[in-house]
């Protein structure tokens, strides 16, 4: 799928197979309880991303934004965060497991030392 935007992606329960979405914006994408493999979101903003109960397996973000994440239970392998635009993501515990690279490690350290129960002074 290329180009568009979706103000409200509802994918919940949904199984996504060797799908690749480019240059599109996204408000809300609901994908609890999904199952995505071999997915990519390049060149894409995402506003909020529910990957609650979801399966994420060789899924990357080349070139996106992802400004909210939510997830529980999410099981991750081989999901790749190099490439995304993570500084104004509130809530990462849906990408536990996930790959990211140093300079996001730098951005998002205040946010998972808070996570964590840590006071950084």
């Amino acid at each position: 799928m290329s180009g568009g935007r979706i103000g409200s992606g509802e994918l919940y329960d949904s199984g996504l197979n060797g799908v690749e979405f480019v240059g599109m914006k996204f408000g809300f994408v609901n994908l609890r309880g999904s199952t995505l493999t071999d997915v990519v979101f390049r060149d894409c903003v995402i506003d909020e991303l529910d990957i609650a109960d979801a399966k994420l397996l060789r899924v990357s973000f080349e070139g996106s934004s992802i400004r909210d994440a939510e997830g529980s239970n999410t099981r991750i392998d081989h999901v790749d965060l190099r490439g995304a635009d993570l500084d104004r993501v509130e809530r990462l515990e849906g990408f536990r497991g996930a790959t990211i690279g140093a300079d996001q490690l730098y951005t998002l350290a205040p946010l998972l030392a808070a996570q964590a129960g840590y006071r950084v002074a």
